[in-house]
């Protein structure tokens, strides 16, 4: 009963590991893109 939870815990570690990353990635792309389009226009 209990390894079962520990598995789903685990899982759901994971998951919320994965989204903060893609949140992170995204903001860094989002701020790349704009730096860059400044540096192209000038």
């Amino acid at each position: 009963m209990l390894s079962k939870y520990i598995v789903l815990y685990s899982e759901l570690a994971k998951a919320l590991f994965l989204l903060f990353i893609g949140v992170l990635a995204e903001q860094l792309a989002c701020r790349f893109l704009v730096l860059t389009g400044r540096f192209m226009s000038d």
